[in-house]
C-alpha cells in the first residue's frame, strides 16, 4: 500500500504540483547551468560591459528617485556577474522583493557554434515560459497559488525566474543605454473596476476598518456607479524608472528562430548577449530625475487620482 493512498484529495492535487513545479524548475536550472559551460568553454571575449544598480530596501518602495548611481563593471568581472545574474532566481536578503534587481549591459563573444547557443538561450525560455504556465494553471486563485509557491519554492521572485534571457538574433550596428519612465495600462470594464475596489473594501473591512481609506474607496465606488453599464476605463499607472536599452541593426538578414522577434527597445533587465559581432555601445549613465523625461498623461477625463483610472473615450459614454 502505498503511503499516500488515503491523502485526500487536496493533498493529492499538492503532492502533484510540488513534484511538477520542482521538476520544471531543476530542468531550467540544468539548462542554465548547461548554458553556462558552453559560453565558458569555447567563448572569447570581445568585449562586455554591465551596470550595477544600488541596491533597494523596502523602505524604497514606492519613493521616486531623484539619482541612481551607477557601478560599470567591464570584461570578465562584467562576464561573471552576468553569468550569475541569468541563473540567479531567488530572494536576496540584501535586496527589497519588491523592486525586483536588475544589471542592465552587454555581453559580446566570440563563439565558433554562435547558433547552438542562441538555440539554447531560446530553450532556457521556453523552460521558463513553461514553469510559468505551470504555475498559472495550477490553481484559478492567485493567493492560493501564491501559498502553494511559497511552500514549493520558498524565497523564489518569480519575476527573476520568468523573464527571458536577452539575446541579438540578428546582426546589430549599436546598443545604447538610457532610462525611462514607463506606464503599465490595463483596460477595464465597469464590472471590473467595482469587483476591484471591492476587493479592497473588503481587505480595509477586514484588517484595517477605521482607515480613512474606507471612506474614500466608498466614494471612489459610487462615482463609479453613476457610469453607464458598457462604460470602459484606463488604469495608467507610471512604474518606477528603468534601464532600458536601444537596439538598431545593421541590413542583413536576421538569424531565424521560431518564436523569436527582433525588438528595437526593451527594458533592459537583464545583459544583453551577441555573438561574433563588433557592435558600438553607448554606456548606461547615472540618472538624474532633472534629466528624465516623465511618461505622457492622458489626454482622458481623469475619473480616480488616486488609482490613476481615466475614462476610455472609445467605450465610455460618461456618467449618466
Amino acid at each position: 500500500m502505498n503511503v499516500h493512498d488515503n491523502d485526500s484529495p487536496n493533498e493529492q492535487d499538492t503532492r502533484r504540483f510540488t513534484g511538477r513545479i520542482r521538476l520544471a524548475y531543476q530542468n531550467l536550472l540544468d539548462e542554465c547551468s548547461l548554458l553556462e559551460e558552453a559560453l565558458l568553454e569555447q567563448s572569447s571575449l570581445i568585449q562586455a560591459q554591465v551596470y550595477m544598480l544600488p541596491r533597494f530596501d523596502d523602505n524604497d518602495v514606492g519613493v521616486t528617485p531623484t539619482t541612481i548611481p551607477v557601478t560599470a563593471h567591464q570584461g570578465e568581472d562584467a562576464l561573471k556577474l552576468a553569468l550569475s545574474h541569468i541563473k540567479s532566481f531567488k530572494l536576496d536578503e540584501k535586496h527589497s522583493g519588491r523592486i525586483i534587481k536588475r544589471l542592465p549591459g552587454v555581453i559580446v563573444l566570440s563563439h565558433p557554434q554562435a547558433l547552438s547557443l542562441l538555440q539554447r538561450m531560446a530553450t532556457i525560455n521556453l523552460k521558463k515560459a513553461e514553469l510559468h504556465k505551470l504555475i498559472i494553471d495550477s490553481h484559478p486563485d492567485k493567493n492560493k497559488r501564491f501559498l502553494q509557491l511559497v511552500d514549493t519554492l520558498p524565497n523564489l521572485v518569480k519575476l527573476k525566474a520568468f523573464r527571458g534571457v536577452l539575446f541579438a538574433n540578428r546582426p546589430l550596428y549599436s546598443v545604447g543605454f538610457t532610462w525611462k519612465h514607463r506606464q503599465s495600462r490595463q483596460k477595464l470594464s465597469k464590472r471590473n473596476l467595482i469587483q476591484l475596489l471591492d476587493k479592497t473594501l473588503e481587505y480595509y473591512a477586514s484588517y484595517q476598518p477605521l482607515s480613512p481609506y474606507n471612506e474614500i474607496v466608498q466614494k471612489e465606488k459610487a462615482l463609479i456607479s453613476q457610469y453607464p453599464a458598457t462604460s470602459r476605463f484606463i488604469m495608467a499607472r507610471s512604474l518606477r524608472v528603468s534601464p532600458s536599452m536601444n537596439l538598431r541593426y545593421l541590413k542583413e538578414t536576421a538569424v531565424h528562430i521560431d518564436g523569436l522577434k527582433a525588438p528595437v527597445d526593451m527594458i533592459a533587465h537583464s545583459p544583453l548577449f551577441v555573438f561574433n559581432q563588433d557592435v558600438k555601445l553607448h554606456p548606461l549613465k547615472d540618472y538624474s530625475v532633472e534629466d528624465a523625461r516623465p511618461p505622457r498623461a492622458l489626454p482622458n477625463p481623469l475619473v480616480i487620482d488616486r488609482l490613476c483610472v481615466y475614462e476610455d473615450s472609445r467605450g465610455s459614454a460618461g456618467r449618466a
